[in-house]
Parts: structure tokens; sequence; C-alpha cells
């Protein structure tokens, strides 16, 4: 880029303190609403305020996708996270009363 310009992400020359942004813009609403500035590329999210729906509301930032969850402790108590969506589990760290039955933590896919 010549003096007074720097090259962003898409690797396009942009007069300094101008930012670039997504072209075409991220339509709101839609599947990829957020424009990433590390890339100027549409994504579903950057943090979980970009998450909208009530089964997707954590915002997998490596990924850049809205899950339903990113921790044991996104599901409720008698659940846990097992790829980023809530199953019927326990764990020591989060217990329920319905987990009485099972003496060590268990996965779903561990279940007696």
């Amino acid at each position: 880029c010549p003096d007074g310009y720097k090259c962003d992400p898409d690797n396009k020359c942009r007069p300094n303190g101008v930012q670039g942004t997504c072209d075409p813009a991220c339509v709101a609403g839609g599947a990829a609403p957020v424009c990433d500035p590390s890339n100027f590329k549409c994504v579903a999210c950057l943090a979980s305020t970009d998450c909208t729906d009530p089964n997707a509301k954590y915002c997998d930032t490596t990924n850049k996708i809205c899950v339903n969850c990113l921790s044991d402790n996104d599901c409720q108590a008698g659940s846990l996270c097992v790829a980023n969506t809530c199953h019927t589990g326990c764990s020591p760290s989060h217990p329920a009363a319905s987990c009485a039955r099972w003496p060590v933590a268990r996965r779903p896919a561990e279940s007696p």
C-alpha cells in the first residue's frame, strides 16, 4: 500500500484511520448478520450478545457460530453440554436431584 494507507485483512489498501467493512454488507436477521473485522466476512457471532435465538444463545467464538451451550453451566440441572448441545447427564460439578442414581460422573453415552 502507498504511504498514508494500510493493508486490511481482506488485502485491500485503505487510508489510515478508515475501517474496512463487509462487502456485501451482512444482513440483519440472516444466518451471518455480523461483520468480522479480522477478515471482513459475515459470521453468525463475535460474542454471545450477537446470538438472539433462545435455543442457541452462546457464541462459539472459535467457529463464530451460535450454539446451545459452551459448558455444563449453560445447561439446566441434570444436563451436560456435549458438542455444544445440552443432553441429559450429570457430573460432580453440575449435579441435580435426578442424578442420584448415578454415583459417578457420566456423560449421556455412558448411561447405565
